[in-house]
């Protein structure tokens, strides 16, 4: 520190005395930093450095110490810790002891380090709005700033700034490769990542068939996991009189058209007592033209429907007593089908609108469970829902996705694409397991480590992003990794306090 020239009260000679002035009368007299300095239990002042001592002191006695005891004590009084005492795996006094070496290393002990944990925090935050790959070099120049800052209010010098920067740089850099290596690590061993990615792809897909409005929430129970959509598919109910099963995806579909057909019949009913009978064609019967009642004419409209939904172009089918193509029965339960809206009409807007709502809930409900029951195509014992295969049966054609986008509209197609794992942006890729790459080939080509070369190499998924860590997690693995790397940042930073030339 520079030696600072004090005036001498008794004898004013040096009127430029730093900390003093001149009055006009002759006295020399001390500022009012100096008179203050003066009063801090020291009468020959108390310098700047010592100042900073003071502060640095008050950080670990009414900040660092406090908060460190206190989580220590946490520790070592949660379920676990105390399960080890009861076991005789930990002694009380070990307990405490590493209860109180983990808190202090989670702890920053001087303001140094609570200066990098500042900056790294700050880095993050400013990574979660920066571009892509931003944000390490963020976290990085955060936490060397906040170990200036944190230096220089430490010891008020240049050199503690110095020294505290460098600090900040070793533990931030610490702190990120570690939240590089973790990240990576999520996305190794061809096993483990599928298992990850289809774990993912059944939670969003469930997601996705529970909100879509078009089902009015036929599948709002469905439970986000593999299990939810396995039970969706081949699940079943029993009905409580005919004692029958049916599957519970379509029994779930078939309650949401009863409840329509409740609600049409019921408005029959009324415009009748009110003297206009409404009947409906019977699309199946020998003698074309006939009427019939809303039940009848409804079973068979779902009759034709599910005959034409499978018919084929070059197959011929009986349909009342008349042979047609394919295309010809399709075509019948396009006409059966204006005639059955035609009729609704008269009914009533809301006799028709609950009509169509209905057919919409059942084809797009009927798709999904297509495209679900595609997932769990899969040869051995084993059920697990595999996105791969639906992701080969959403966008293998163009055909394929052409019927998506009508049985579910544009934007839901997207949703349930983007859900099993194929992105709008590529819609023609699917999830490769199989690893390959430079690290897995340099690692099969080193005699005796051909058996973990699929555990260091990645898969080639459609979309990464998944199984990497957010821009918060990366922080929270730099705020940890920094923290816990302070001791040996510490150390480099004491190797650097003689070197000589960065003065103060």
């Amino acid at each position: 520190m520079d030696e600072t020239v004090m005036a001498n009260e008794q004898n004013p000679q040096t009127p430029t005395a730093q900390g003093y002035v001149v009055l006009p009368d002759g006295r020399t007299v001390p500022t009012v930093d100096t008179w203050f300095n003066q009063q801090a239990n020291n009468p020959q002042g108390f310098g700047a450095e010592q100042q900073r001592t003071q502060l640095s002191q008050g950080y670990r006695n009414y900040v660092a110490e406090p908060v460190t005891n206190a989580l220590g004590d946490f520790i070592s009084t949660n379920p676990i810790s105390k399960v080890a005492e009861a076991t005789g795996l930990l002694s009380p006094e070990t307990n405490k002891a590493i209860s109180h070496g983990i808190a202090s290393v989670t702890v920053p002990q001087n303001l140094t380090q609570a200066g990098v944990m500042a900056g790294v925090l700050a880095g993050g935050l400013g990574a979660a709005a920066a571009p892509a790959g931003f944000g390490p070099a963020l976290r990085v120049m955060g936490g060397t700033a906040g170990g200036a800052a944190g230096g220089y209010a430490e010891t008020g010098t240049t050199r503690g700034a110095l020294t505290g920067s460098g600090q900040g740089l070793v533990q931030a850099g610490i702190g990120e490769s570690a939240g590089t290596i973790w990240n990576y690590a999520r996305g190794i061993g061809p096993e483990r990542v599928r298992s990850q990615m289809h774990d993912l792809h059944a939670s969003e897909v469930a997601k996705v068939i529970k909100t879509n409005p078009r089902l009015k929430g036929a599948f709002a129970n469905v439970e986000p996991t593999q299990a939810g959509l396995e039970d969706l598919v081949k699940g079943y109910v029993t009905n409580p009189v005919t004692k029958r099963a049916t599957a519970k995806g379509q029994a779930l579909l078939s309650a949401q058209m009863e409840q329509a057909d409740q609600q049409i019949g019921a408005a029959i009913q009324q415009q009748a007592q009110n003297g206009v009978n409404v009947r409906f064609p019977l699309v199946t019967e020998k003698t074309p033209g006939q009427w019939g009642t809303w039940a009848d004419a409804r079973t068979q409209l779902s009759d034709l429907g599910a005959i034409a939904g499978a018919a084929k172009p070059h197959m011929t089918y009986t349909i009342g007593g008349q042979t047609m193509n394919g295309a010809e029965v399709k075509q019948l339960y396009a006409s059966s089908l204006r005639g059955f809206q035609q009729q609704l009409n008269r009914v009533g807007p809301e006799a028709l609108t609950a009509f169509n709502d209905a057919r919409a809930t059942y084809e797009t409900g009927q798709y999904y469970l297509k495209m679900i029951e595609e997932g769990f195509k899969r040869k051995g014992a084993q059920v697990e829902f595999n996105s791969g295969n639906v992701q080969k049966a959403l966008s293998k054609t163009q055909r394929s996705r052409a019927e998506g986008v009508n049985r579910l509209g544009e934007q839901e197609y997207w949703r349930f694409s983007e859900a099993a794992g194929v992105p709008r942006e590529t819609p023609g890729t699917v999830d490769i397991y199989k690893p390959g790459g430079f690290l897995y080939n340099t690692t099969r080509s080193v005699p005796g480590l051909g058996g973990v070369a699929p555990y260091v190499a990645r898969p080639n998924l459609v979309n990464p992003a998944p199984l990497a860590l957010s821009q918060a997690q990366r922080t929270g693995v730099n705020v940890m990794g920094s923290q816990m790397s302070a001791p040996v940042a510490q150390y480099l930073a004491n190797q650097t306090q003689g070197i000589p030339g960065l003065g103060r």
